[in-house]
């Protein structure tokens, strides 16, 4: 983007003061920043419910192709009830800034528990089984995650080992009688390179990446 296009909300991350408000939630903190966009801590004030919203990135969200297809893959995440999904509560748009606002997990991802050691076969095998379930029920909806990595591995609960699926800001809706083996075309910032379909060629992504992470 050209200097000075970002939007309100990204120019008001490098100032000691954040937005008070995005949709129906306070603002509380920065979690974190990503390649797609930013991840900030809000609060319902109403239900006194943490949650964590994501905001798409101006270089991504500016164009108008992206911000509606961001708007429709996370309208339809937002309509899977899975165990293993992490639950989103609401999708939007604030100075023309896209937003989803979910579950806030307390816990540690994936990547987390990887550095903290080798996993144990049983472990393993139980999130792998987990991820594969959410997977599922993300397909039977025609969703593809397309990011599928230990960073969006979410652990919910370190003794049960709970595992939420998150991040659908990558995703893709599956067309009607595809069957998910066709090509999505040039689009090299989509997903994580590390983590994607060995099938990548040209900088073309298969949305077979699920199967493949």
């Amino acid at each position: 983007t050209q200097p000075g296009s970002a939007t309100e909300i990204f120019k008001s991350v490098n100032l000691p003061n954040i937005p008070e408000k995005i949709g129906d939630f306070i603002i509380r903190r920065i979690l974190g920043k990503g390649g797609m966009g930013l991840v900030l801590e809000g609060e319902d004030p109403i239900l006194k419910r943490k949650v964590a919203i994501k905001i798409l990135h101006p270089e991504f969200g500016l164009v108008e192709n992206n911000r509606l297809r961001f708007m429709q893959e996370a309208r339809a995440a937002a309509a899977i009830e899975h165990e293993n999904i992490i639950t989103i509560y609401q999708v939007g748009e604030q100075d023309k800034t896209s937003f989803i606002a979910m579950q806030l997990l307390r816990g540690e991802s994936l990547a987390e528990r990887i550095k903290r050691g080798p996993v144990p076969i049983n472990e393993i095998i139980r999130i792998g089984l987990e991820i594969s379930r959410g997977l599922a029920a993300a397909h039977d909806h025609g969703l593809i995650h397309r990011d599928i990595k230990p960073d969006n591995i979410l652990i919910k609960d370190l003794k049960t080992m709970q595992i939420k699926i998150a991040d659908f800001g990558c995703s893709k809706m599956k067309a009607d009688g595809n069957d998910g083996s066709e090509n999505l075309g040039m689009t090299p910032n989509i997903g994580t390179p590390l983590y994607a379909d060995p099938n990548i060629r040209d900088g073309r992504y298969s949305i077979k990446c699920d199967v493949y992470s």
